[in-house]
């Protein structure tokens, strides 16, 4: 099963990815096939050429705000996101998030659409209202994947949407396309 892990002491997998470090155990190791799908292709090589590793190493850390109350999903996408140099903040609450793109002005939010106090379409037509956070590009990371949720995320204002299980290689891309200059 492809699978990832951060740089550090990372063992090969059965299959082309690793695994993360915290799904790693002595007597067995859980399957992550429900939050993303693999297309087997290597994407954690710091040396190949797809994985934009000269482009990485040239531009300036970017800030992604992840709002996403399941710890496990948060995981994966910190672990994934952080082995491509990108600083994460993180909230599982819609008002914190509000607050944190106040005062940390993220490159990016993944925002997760069922949340604790908030719907994050709600979060959103808040953040695109407020003439400080309008301008930082929304991608809804969700697993409602129903005819109709994409344009529903779209209308409240989210640039993008990533429906659940995740492709790591279009995930990666398109967080590139919103981070790009």
């Amino acid at each position: 099963m492809p699978c990832f892990r951060r740089w550090a002491s990372r063992p090969r997998c059965e299959g082309d990815g690793w695994l993360p470090s915290f799904l790693v155990s002595d007597a067995s190791v859980t399957p992550v096939s429900f939050i993303f799908t693999f297309d087997h292709r290597n994407f954690y090589d710091p040396d190949a050429l797809e994985n934009g590793a000269a482009e990485e190493a040239n531009r300036v850390l970017k800030r992604i705000l992840i709002v996403e109350d399941n710890e496990l999903h948060f995981r994966l996408l910190n672990d994934l996101l952080e082995v491509h140099s990108y600083k994460i903040l993180k909230t599982e609450y819609g008002r914190e998030a509000v607050k944190l793109a106040r005062n940390n002005s993220p490159d990016l939010i993944l925002m997760d659409i069922k949340l604790p106090d908030l719907s994050g379409l709600d979060v959103t037509r808040l953040l695109k209202q407020d003439d400080q956070t309008k301008r930082i590009p929304i991608i809804a990371v969700t697993a409602f994947a129903m005819p109709g949720d994409e344009r529903k995320a779209l209308e409240s204002g989210c640039d993008g949407y990533i429906s659940k299980p995740v492709m790591i290689h279009s995930f990666l891309h398109t967080v590139r396309r919103f981070l790009s200059p």
